[in-house]
């Protein structure tokens, strides 16, 4: 029979099966007797276990054993006999220390130590010629041993505490590194040794206290993603255009101020997220980031946005929120593959004209700006593609009276957008619609006519011959908007007109019909 894809005799499994059902629940101390299987993988879990037995150490087959929430305060030393052991976790143990025979798991290729109360590791530790993973979550950790770089098969390193305040310069040494994350609010400085690690790719530093970055960062030449979170860094190294490798860069809540010019030597730079920051301005060579898809920046003192930012050819997703972006330049409407723009809590009072050029633009945020100005020929932009427009969470609470300036401020020679507005006012404002009739200006007494139709058909005063009027009206108006827009006829909103004509006087009849039967 088999057990979790293990084969074994019919005793082993049911007597395996009930272990698994009842550990931690009942069994305080596990027998001797019954830890004489051939396990591969063994999970102890259960604040009841209060003890592990010495015969765990004849498990010489075991490759898997994780420990947690049980309520032992050292690590058997037996277990360090477990030699085809290759992954070892001790989760939320109350563990002090470790035993130095720990280093008698020679086969060992993962390494999970999560809330413990460690202060320090063990040298043995680094005495793992197999290791590959290595991840410690210990909040008083203080130090990792100088003989970190012995780890020479290394290649997640995942380090988080409260309390460790240097990295050892034998990091460099860990040549087979593919991945760093390290979290500590004493960490102050990252040695320059990392600038060694050849295969690292992926690169993740949280502190409260880094202020700067090495210039050796430039020699990660493998490097596809770097964060740096939740410290006082101030700036970044101009060796950091060298990461031709770089695909994602992603800053979150430091005190960067400025980004430096060689961010344009990117190539391979595909998101660019700056969250959190004292960042005033973009750098004009940023136009260089010719792979850039997403550019995301928020909570920042960013005012303006350089010209160059039209050069962003493969652009798909640009979100700007929360900070005093005054305007976008015209260069905006180059960006011809932008798919998703948000622009929101900012300081915006216009979208540029070339805003109509965005051709391929699905979804657009506004909400949270001063806009009072929209580009002229938005109603033609939108006639032809189709755009989700969101002034607000819901557009229901888009403001009656900025909208109603936007439309008051129109130009005669901008019939086409008013009319627009007006159909927009018709979807978002039915009851309030009325207040519109005092700016509508326009010289053509059809459309006139018709848009006030419009407007007494949505508040429900019309009356049957009303209705007919309104059917006629609207078809008259749609030939209007049609023939202002395309200087030709249609035979489709003439065919709709003589409709709407036709279903008035059917109306007329009905009504007429059913009033003399009464």
């Amino acid at each position: 029979m088999k057990y979790h894809g293990f084969e074994l005799v019919a005793f082993e499994v049911e007597v395996l099966e009930e272990l698994e059902e009842n550990l931690g629940k009942r069994i305080v101390i596990i027998p001797d007797d019954i830890i004489d299987y051939r396990l591969l993988s063994l999970e102890l879990k259960g604040k009841s276990i209060k003890s592990i037995p010495d015969s765990i150490g004849n498990l010489q087959q075991l490759k898997v054993l994780d420990i947690e929430s049980t309520s032992l305060e050292s690590l058997p030393e037996i277990i360090c006999n477990l030699s085809q052991l290759k992954e070892l976790g001790l989760h939320s143990l109350q563990l002090k220390s470790i035993p130095d025979s720990i280093g008698n798991l020679t086969q060992l290729e993962g390494l999970w130590i999560t809330e413990s109360s460690l202060k320090s590791l063990p040298e043995k530790i680094c005495h793992f010629a197999k290791l590959e993973i290595l991840h410690i979550e210990c909040t008083p950790l203080e130090s990792l041993p100088d003989s970190i770089g012995n780890l020479s098969q290394l290649k997640e390193l995942y380090i988080e505490s409260t309390q460790l305040n240097s990295i050892p310069d034998s990091i460099g040494n860990l040549q087979q590194l593919e991945e760093l994350y390290i979290e500590s609010t004493q960490l102050n400085s990252i040695p320059d040794s990392i600038g060694n690690l050849q295969q690292l790719k992926f690169l993740d530093i949280e502190s409260a206290s880094l202020e700067s970055l090495p210039d050796s960062i430039g020699n990660l030449s493998q490097l596809k993603e770097l964060r740096i979170t939740q410290s006082p860094l101030e700036s970044l190294p101009d060796s950091i255009g060298n990461l031709s490798q770089l695909k994602e860069l992603y800053i979150e809540s430091t005190q960067l101020s400025s980004i430096p010019n060689s961010i344009g030597n990117l190539q391979q730079l595909k998101a660019l997220t700056i969250k959190s920051t004292l960042l005033k301005s973009l750098p004009e060579r940023i136009c260089n980031l010719s792979q850039l898809k997403e550019l995301y920046i928020e909570s920042t003192q960013l005012n303006s946005i350089p010209d160059s930012i039209g050069s962003l050819s493969q652009l798909k997703q640009l979100y700007i929120k929360s900070t005093p972006l005054m305007f976008l330049p015209d260069s905006f409407g180059n960006l011809q593959e932008l798919e998703r723009l948000g622009l929101m809590n900012t300081s915006l009072e216009s979208l540029p004209d070339s805003f109509v050029n965005l051709k391929k633009l699905g979804s657009v945020y506004l909400s949270g700006n001063n806009i009072v100005k929209l580009p002229k020929q938005l109603w033609l932009f939108f006639s032809k593609i189709k755009t989700n427009f969101f002034f607000n969470k819901s557009k229901h609470r888009l403001s009656f009276n900025k909208f109603k300036k936007v439309y008051s401020d129109l130009n005669e020679e901008e019939n086409t957008f008013r009319e627009y507005l007006y159909k927009l006012a018709m979807r978002w404002f039915p009851k309030r619609i009325a207040e519109l009739d005092e700016i509508i200006e326009s010289d053509d007494v059809i459309f006139q006519k018709a848009v006030k139709a419009v407007h007494q058909n949505w508040l429900g005063m019309g009356n049957t011959v009303a209705k007919t009027i309104y059917g006629t009206l609207i078809g008259a108006g749609l030939l209007r908007i049609y023939d202002e827009l395309f200087n030709t006829e249609s035979n489709l909103l003439l065919f709709l007109a003589i409709f709407f004509s036709l279903f008035g006087v059917f109306i007329v009849i009905i009504d007429f019909t059913m009033k003399k039967s009464q």
